[in-house]
């Protein structure tokens, strides 16, 4: 994989999320893997410019347990990062 430098940028309220593959891979029962534009929906539906970065990452976590059922097939690791000035 070839990696290329990207400059972006940010503004007071924006909002970044990192995330492992886990996330992506996460199912429920009837063996849907959670998309990543269910993803995107999902966090521009969240009041982010109410919501602390931790917080996000908190409602985050509750909805993909509860999605899975808290079963998740892969380790799941997620950084949000708001910018605050």
């Amino acid at each position: 994989v070839e990696y290329r430098p990207v400059e972006i940028g940010l503004e007071k309220g924006d909002v970044l999320l990192f995330f492992s593959d886990g996330l992506p891979e996460a199912m429920n029962k009837k063996g849907d893997r959670f998309s990543f534009g269910e993803l995107r929906q999902m966090i521009g539906e969240y009041p982010t410019e109410e919501m602390t970065s931790q917080e996000i990452c908190l409602q985050l976590k509750k909805f993909i347990l509860e999605y899975s059922d808290y079963e998740l097939f892969d380790d799941t690791t997620v950084v949000c990062v708001k910018v605050t000035e």
